[in-house]
């Protein structure tokens, strides 16, 4: 992926509350529960190593909250990396995923969907055939993106190359 092209705030934050099982409302949102403040620093964390992004920035992206909220959620999730070395892990890997997710879009010329949960979308299709017919444009292209990025993996890397 070059460099001017880095991964935006809505990527990070779809692939780390797909991988750690928060939705994208919860990071985004002010639920202070265990798992979701941990998606929620995490998501600011990989938001400030793979944009370069201002903590004023970052926390203006994430619903207004005030960069020392941004401060505290890096320096939480720093001292995660070094207690705790399955975390580091985990994080190491959710970043490779964005990245390899932010290369793929940009190869493909297909830009992340801001507000669209692609999951969501597709649950919401699978439960009433009557919504499909209700799926908005933007809804469509983020499910063929996250398609196209997840589902068939080793064909992407076939047909982008």
């Amino acid at each position: 992926m070059s460099a001017s092209a880095p991964p935006t705030v809505d990527l990070v934050v779809e692939v780390v509350a797909e991988r750690l099982g928060v939705t994208r409302r919860d990071i985004m949102g002010r639920d202070r529960s265990a798992l979701t403040a941990r998606a929620r620093h995490v998501a600011m964390w990989l938001t400030r190593r793979v944009t370069g992004m201002s903590t004023p920035a970052i926390g203006r992206a994430f619903g207004g909250r005030d960069h020392a909220t941004v401060l505290g959620a890096l320096a939480r999730i720093n001292a995660l990396l070094i207690d705790d070395a399955y975390a580091a892990v985990e994080i190491n890997q959710i970043e490779a995923e964005v990245l390899a997710t932010a290369g793929v879009y940009e190869r493909l010329g297909v830009r992340a969907a801001p507000d669209v949960d692609p999951v969501a979308v597709a649950r919401r299709i699978m439960g009433d055939s009557r919504a499909a017919t209700q799926t908005s444009v933007t809804e469509i292209e983020a499910l063929a993106a996250y398609v196209l990025t997840h589902a068939y993996p080793e064909q992407q890397n076939e047909e982008v190359a």
